[in-house]
This record gives structure tokens, sequence and C-alpha cells, in this order.
């Protein structure tokens, strides 16, 4: 003999138990992530035990890429995986334009790797003897300092850098990136931003401790430095600093209900 059906069930006249209505109530909703730019974010991890630094253009650490950036100084210098809980933000640049981010980028990975291969041997010397292998990685993998000093030096080269082979680089980039615009709008697809590489306007620092900037020694007038604000309830880097290259910070309305989560 068939049960009866439930009061609910009869209700909804679709066959719909109580149950698997609560389930559905229940259930995880995908939510589409906010994404970025490629190339207008800079997102600077540091190690929080090593003061290691990696760099990725992408809100989250990619393993593989990371591991890429970390060379082998050692025993137990490069880890087999990336753990997250060991990799903290340090510092988020903002570009408005995605060829400038990009042409950062590739700068601060060459000055980098300079710092990892090519160094003084004073730094890893004491009393004329070198240090044992396990204090040498200590100091060379301690890049917290290097990579703030190497930010400050690559935008006051944009910055000061305005010589007549510059201006002709620039010149032929602007050129090359209007051809690919017009080949990208013929077939229906969007622009690229092709705006001056060595413009600084629009360029925010946000540090995740501003007492970091002081490791260098001057920094562009056009930069601005601002406080990378986090809460226990979102992700390393806020949600809303991926909206929008030019937002100051979250929506107006937010910024309370923000503050009341953090607290």
């Amino acid at each position: 003999m068939r049960p009866a059906a439930s009061l609910f069930t009869r209700l909804r006249g679709d066959g719909t138990t109580y149950s698997s209505w609560r389930r559905g109530l229940n259930a995880v909703r995908p939510v589409e992530p906010i994404q970025a730019k490629h190339g207008n974010h800079i997102f600077i991890y540091r190690n929080v035990r090593t003061n290691q630094v990696v760099y990725s253009l992408t809100r989250s650490i990619n393993n593989n890429a990371a591991l890429k950036q970390l060379p082998f100084l050692g025993k137990k210098t490069v880890p087999a995986k990336i753990r997250k809980d060991m990799w903290l933000p340090f510092a988020l640049v903002e570009f408005p334009s995605s060829i400038q981010g990009l042409n950062i980028y590739r700068k601060l990975r060459e000055f980098r790797r300079l710092h990892e291969t090519s160094y003084d041997l004073e730094i890893i010397t004491e009393n004329g003897n070198l240090l044992p292998q396990k204090r040498r990685s200590k100091v060379l993998m301690n890049q917290r300092a290097n990579t703030v000093a190497d930010l400050a030096a690559v935008l006051l080269q944009d910055e000061v850098n305005s010589s007549q082979e510059t201006t002709k680089r620039k010149k032929r980039t602007r050129k090359f990136w209007d051809k690919v615009n017009r080949e990208k709008a013929s077939k229906g697809k969007h622009s690229v931003e092709a705006a001056a590489i060595g413009a600084l306007d629009g360029v925010n620092i946000r540090w995740a401790d501003t007492i970091d900037k002081e490791y260098a020694e001057k920094w562009p007038e056009k930069v601005e430095h601002r406080s990378l604000d986090r809460s226990r309830y979102t992700a390393a880097f806020p949600a809303y600093e991926m909206a929008d290259p030019g937002m100051q910070g979250p929506p107006e309305g937010e910024e309370s209900t923000l503050q009341q989560a953090a607290a």
C-alpha cells in the first residue's frame, strides 16, 4: 500500500517533498568571481617564514608558476608545493594600463633574479669566511627589502626616462597596439588599452604593512600609497579590489557593511 503524501507535498502539487525543498534552499549556488583585466594588477605575496617573494598576475597563487620563481639556494629552499597558509599578501599594485603593468612585471622578475644570482659576497661572509649553508640560504631568500626597492626603482625609471630612444619605442608600441585594435574591431572583439608606458597617473600601491614602503629611498610623486584592508571573512585580496582599477575602495553603502563584518 502506498503511503499518503504529506500536507506539504499535496499543497505544492509538483511532488516535491519538504526535505528535498530544504536541501535546495541550503545548496551552495556557484558565484561567478570578479576578474580583473590581465596586467592591470600585480599581486605580491611574501612567505611569512623566509621572506621569499612571489609575483602574480592573478589573485590566487598558481603553484607551478610560483615555484618557477623560487631559485634553488640549498637544501629545503624550494618547497614541494605552495602552502597558501604560509604565503600572505605583501602588496597590490594597480595600473591604469595593462601594457604598463606587464612591462613593470617583467622588470620586477628580472631584478629579483639578479638579486638571487648576482650578489655581493659581503652579504654571505663573516670575518672573511663564508657563512654556513643554512645561514647563506636565509640571507639570500630574504627578498622583502629588495622587492620594495626594485618596485620604486622601476617606477622611477618610467618617470625619469625620457630619452629619444624611449620615445621612439613608445611610438612603435602605440602603432603596434593600434594595428591590433583595428584587427580586433574588424572581428568584433574588445580593444586593448594602449596607454603610454611611462605614465604614472593612476598607479596605486596597497600595502599589507605600510611601513614596508620605507625600504625604498625615494618614490615617484604621482604614485599613491594606501593600506590593504582585509578581514577574516574576505579572501587574501578583497573582491572589490578586482572590480575596477580606478576604484578607491568598496562602493558606497557597502563600506559600513564590510566594517561590521570585520568587527
